[in-house]
This record gives C-alpha cells, sequence and structure tokens, in this order.
C-alpha cells in the first residue's frame, strides 16, 4: 500500500496522517478507513505508527 511506500521513501519522522474528512466517508466510516490504515501498519514498530497517527502532527502544528 501507499502508506508504506510513504514511510519507506520519505521516513517516519516526514509521514502525517490525513484523514481527507468528510469525503472519505463516502465510501466508509471514518472509523473504518483508520482501522483499515491501522492494518496496513500493524507490523511496524509501534513509535512508526505513533509518529503517523499524532506524534509528527503534534510536532509539525507545534501543539506541544
Amino acid at each position: 500500500p501507499t502508506v508504506n511506500a510513504c514511510l519507506d521513501s520519505f521516513g517516519e519522522d516526514r509521514v502525517v496522517f490525513g484523514g481527507d474528512w468528510p469525503v472519505c466517508t463516502l465510501g466508509a466510516s471514518l472509523s473504518e478507513w483508520v482501522a483499515a490504515l491501522r492494518q496496513i501498519v500493524h507490523n511496524r514498530p509501534e513509535i512508526q505508527q505513533e509518529k503517523l497517527f499524532h506524534l509528527n502532527a503534534k510536532r509539525l502544528y507545534n501543539l506541544e
């Protein structure tokens, strides 16, 4: 899947989850999209998953 290619190409510190809400809900609910993405990245280290889903956005948007 594309997300794994992005993580491999750009590195775990340069990829941020984006849900494309509300457009993504045309095919499934947002929670279903998140669950699908979690399944795709489940073999990656926990820290990479945390960076993808929230730590990178927190850092980039200076939300600390």
